[in-house]
């Protein structure tokens, strides 16, 4: 039976309709939209998700919680007439400029590129410190991956800290008072009087859009090595984007000043390029050496004295260098060959009779720990601690690398290979630098920036025990200071030792 003509009937009566039938009806019209119209954010010129989350119609300025309200918004009446304004106004200026755009397609609503405001945050990146085998110049090279970018390819520029933003200032002075060394005794002589630490330094700064810029710090002390042409590059200064993988390569190197090569990290010292090359060649023979001796000896019958003087800490370097190279090769097809065992350590042993300096044994033990050595510390004479470490603790051993050059003493009169005498216990020396000068361990170890140990830096050129060692008279400033060690250059062989007395 119909009921639909009684009074007060639900359906047909005419009356007011109750706020459950209004939701009902409300849910029914967003379905019906939902099913007919698909929201596509990414590609509507008008829509965007702000702070919190919220659609916002940038046409309307009006904020939606979510899509279906957007959705709704967009059948609305205030959407439509905003559009056809919108479309008039296009064509009004699109009249003014068909002089300009006659090659192009009439600019309208349909083409207009969206453009992202929101940042995505900071991409992943990755600085390499780079060094020029030849000329020892030093540089980095960025690697960064942008698989979101949106413009054509990324942009950088070189800046100082003044062009920065405000933000980027204060991101920038906080991550170098983070990192800034506390032991720079120079600090004073190198601050500005007005600029402080704002021009020690400058920024490369990378731009890729929708990322967040990064900035770069980079020592403002040496000029980078850049062509004077604007967009030119060279062997030190070069980029690249490749478009298929969406990653940018960057590489600045910096400037010779005046023909001379300056150390980054080692005030006042200047690399001799005669003095280069003839270590090269000292490299290849101390290495020659070491892997002639590996073969005829075996590395488990071969032990090193290692008392963490810079002399030792050369040839321990060379050592490692000469390993790496023997047992990494492909080609070791030979199962007789004597391979390294996973957990192999090598002996480096510390003899000293006299009392050390701490910051000497605080070096030793940090260098040894992290050469992956087996130190061995013995309190007795040479001669005495030989014959203890060879009888008690590794009798194994029958060679012991020592870090011995010509111009120390007794030294000009030994071989590369040489057995012990005079009643000393028996076993091969082996001396690998023998041929070394003082000037080329310092140009060795500052060129590959091998840390050593910071007495050196105060103008110890010899270390032995703390009654029998004193900085080297010849380093003294006028101040009272001392200069590092590697400033001795003049005649430095014969004057090396002068430190060695008793006080």
């Amino acid at each position: 039976m119909d009921y639909s003509g009684r009074v007060n009937s639900k359906k047909g009566a005419g009356g007011i309709a109750s706020n459950e039938d209004i939701n009902i009806q409300t849910k029914q019209r967003v379905q019906e939209l939902l099913s007919t119209h698909v929201l596509d954010i990414d590609n509507d010129p008008y829509v965007f998700r702000n702070h919190l989350g919220m659609l916002e119609c940038k046409l309307c300025l009006t904020t939606h919680i979510n899509e279906s309200s957007y959705i709704s918004h967009l059948g609305g009446r205030k959407h439509h007439l905003n559009l056809e304004r919108r479309r008039i106004l296009d064509e009004k200026q699109n009249k003014s400029r068909e002089h300009q755009l006659s090659s192009q397609n009439i600019l309208s609503i349909n083409n207009i590129e969206k453009r992202s405001w929101k940042k995505i945050g900071k991409p992943i990146y990755k600085i390499t410190k780079v060094r020029d085998p030849e000329t020892l110049r030093t540089g980095i090279l960025v690697n960064i991956k942008l698989p979101k970018i949106t413009v054509k390819e990324p942009m950088f520029r070189i800046m100082s800290y003044y062009e920065l933003t405000s933000k980027n200032q204060n991101s920038c002075r906080n991550f170098i008072e983070k990192y800034k060394s506390d032991d720079d005794d120079d600090a004073e002589d190198d601050d500005d009087s007005d600029g402080g630490d704002d021009n020690k330094y400058q920024y490369l700064v990378v731009s890729a859009e929708p990322y967040d810029n990064i900035a770069i710090v980079i020592p403002n002390k040496h000029e980078i090595d850049k062509p004077l042409e604007e967009n030119k590059m060279s062997d030190s200064y070069w980029w690249y984007w490749d478009n298929d993988t969406k990653e940018f390569f960057l590489q600045v190197r910096r400037d010779i000043v005046n023909g001379v090569l300056t150390s980054d990290t080692h005030k006042n010292y200047q690399f001799d390029p005669e003095l280069r090359e003839s270590v090269k060649s000292k490299v290849l023979l101390s290495m020659e050496k070491l892997e002639s001796s590996i073969d005829l000896h075996g590395l488990q019958e071969i032990a090193i004295s290692y008392n963490g003087g810079k002399d030792c800490l050369v040839m321990l370097i060379l050592l490692m260098a000469t390993i790496h190279k023997k047992f990494s090769s492909s080609e070791m097809n030979n199962p007789s060959v004597n391979i390294l065992p996973p957990d192999y350590k090598l002996d480096s042993i510390y003899i000293n009779s006299e009392t050390p300096f701490p910051q000497l044994v605080d070096f030793i033990t940090s260098s040894t720990e992290y050469y992956h050595l087996n130190p061995i510390i013995i309190q007795k004479s040479l001669k005495d601690g030989f014959e203890y470490y060879l009888n008690e603790v590794n009798p194994r051993v029958k060679s012991v690398i020592v870090g011995i050059r010509h111009s120390d003493p007794y030294g000009e009169t030994l071989q590369y290979e040489q057995m012990t005498d005079h009643n000393w216990p028996k076993f091969l020396r082996i001396h690998p630098i023998l041929h070394w000068n003082y000037v080329d361990i310092w140009d060795f170890l500052i060129g590959c920036d091998v840390k050593y140990c910071e007495m050196y830096d105060q103008g110890y050129t010899s270390l032995g025990g703390i009654n029998s060692t004193v900085p080297n008279p010849l380093l003294k400033l006028p101040n009272g200071k001392y200069q590092p060690a590697y400033m001795l250059k003049e005649d430095a062989d014969n004057n090396e030792r002068l430190g060695r007395v008793k006080k």
